[in-house]
C-alpha cells in the first residue's frame, strides 16, 4: 500500500535560520514541527512521509502531536493551540500551515512585509514577518510535554495549534487575561469576585484582571423565571 504523502516548499528546508522559529508556509498541507520536544500528547506513526515539493526528496514523518503557541498582542497573552502536528527530525525549520489556517475559517493579510493571522471573529493573532523571502514568526511556548508525555519547562517560540480530528481541523484559540475566559473556567461565579481574587493574588496563575463588559448567555439563562400565563379557561 502506498504510503500517504504531503507537500512542503523546498525552500523551507534549506534556508539557514534559527531553529526554534516557526515559518508560515502557504504551499505546506500540513503543519510540521523538526523538535518533538515541542509536542504535547505525541504519538508515533507508520507509513507517512513528507515529499519536497522540488528534487524529489521524502522524509518519513515520525510522529503527531499538539503544539501550544503564546503571543503578546497589545499587553494581552493570545494561546494559539495547533492539533496534530507532524513530526520529521529531518526537517530544519518548524512550519505553520496557511492554507489549514484558511480552512479553519481564520485569515491572513500580506502587506508591507509582514502577514498578520486573525481569527474568525476578526481578532488579530500573531504577525509573521519577513526574512529573507520567508515569514517567519517567534512565539513563546509555556509548557511543553516530552514524548514520556511529562511537563517540560520550556522557554521555545511560537506554537499554534490546529485540532485535526477525522479530517477535521479547528483553529483554536483563547485570553489568558480576559475577564470572561476566566468567567467560564470558574464556573461563572460573579465577575467581581473574581476581579477581587486576582488582585489579591490568591489563586497561582491567575492574572490581575479588569472589569469588561461581556454578556454570558449560560447565566443569562440560568437567571431567567418562567412566564406565568394567565388561565383562559376549559377548552
Amino acid at each position: 500500500m502506498k504510503s500517504p504523502n504531503t507537500f512542503i516548499a523546498e525552500s523551507n528546508l534549506s534556508q539557514d535560520y534559527e531553529r526554534d522559529a516557526w515559518i508560515l508556509d502557504t504551499a505546506a498541507t500540513s503543519h510540521f514541527c523538526s523538535k518533538k520536544s515541542l509536542l504535547r500528547n505525541f504519538r508515533p506513526v507508520k507509513n507517512l512521509t513528507m515529499s519536497v515539493a522540488v528534487g524529489g526528496v521524502r522524509c518519513d514523518i515520525k510522529g503527531i502531536g499538539t503544539v501550544r503557541m503564546i503571543f503578546e498582542n497589545n499587553g494581552e497573552l493570545e494561546t494559539v493551540d495547533l492539533l496534530n502536528v507532524l513530526y520529521s527530525p529531518r526537517l530544519r525549520r518548524n512550519l505553520i500551515s496557511g492554507s489549514l489556517i484558511d480552512q479553519a475559517g481564520s485569515t491572513f493579510s500580506c502587506k508591507k512585509g509582514q502577514i498578520n493571522v486573525y481569527s474568525k471573529d476578526g481578532h488579530k493573532l500573531f504577525t509573521a514577518k519577513k526574512l529573507n523571502g520567508l515569514f517567519c514568526v517567534n512565539p513563546r511556548i509555556e509548557v511543553n510535554r516530552n514524548s514520556n508525555g511529562k511537563n517540560v519547562k520550556g522557554n521555545s517560540r511560537f506554537e499554534s495549534v490546529n485540532k485535526i480530528k477525522s479530517k477535521l481541523q479547528n483553529f483554536s484559540t483563547f485570553n489568558v487575561n480576559n475577564l470572561r475566559t476566566w468567567h467560564n473556567r470558574m464556573c461563572h461565579i460573579n465577575e467581581r469576585y473574581i476581579i477581587q481574587t486576582s488582585k489579591n493574588k490568591c489563586v497561582k496563575g491567575l492574572p490581575e484582571l479588569k472589569r469588561s463588559d461581556f454578556k454570558c448567555e449560560p447565566c443569562k439563562l440560568a437567571k431567567s423565571r418562567c412566564k406565568s400565563f394567565k388561565p383562559i379557561g376549559k377548552i
